[in-house]
């Protein structure tokens, strides 16, 4: 028997300001949705630049042509022009990635790197 992708719908510029590392929205609204949607489970903020990862990852072939850069100058086109493809909200499939660790443990994780 097939099992079926769960599938959820994320604002457009949430996700892209996951996949192109620029925020393209205000207050980060929709952002963490994005996240948890992209990995299949909570993301805390220490966590956000493994769940863009993970987007970069599967994003392009769930939605070819999805933006993937970005720079602080066209932000606003790049934006505006994923909109205008894709519409204000996508639907996409939601991660089934497990957890490796426990948010503290990654947390842990993500300081010692830092102070490298």
């Amino acid at each position: 028997m097939e099992t079926q992708t769960e599938r959820v719908t994320v604002k457009t510029a949430a996700l892209a300001t996951l996949t192109t590392g620029v925020v393209m929205v205000d207050k980060f609204e929709g952002v963490g949705e994005a996240a948890e949607a992209v990995t299949g489970h909570p993301v805390w903020t220490h966590e956000m630049g493994k769940a863009a990862d993970r987007a970069r990852e599967v994003i392009p072939a769930q939605l070819p042509g999805f933006p993937m850069e970005a720079t602080s100058e066209n932000w606003q086109q790049v934006r505006d022009a994923a909109i205008a493809q894709f519409g204000e909200t996508v639907e996409i499939e939601r991660g089934t990635n497990q957890r490796r660790a426990d948010p503290m443990t990654t947390l842990v994780e993500t300081v010692a790197e830092l102070r490298k």
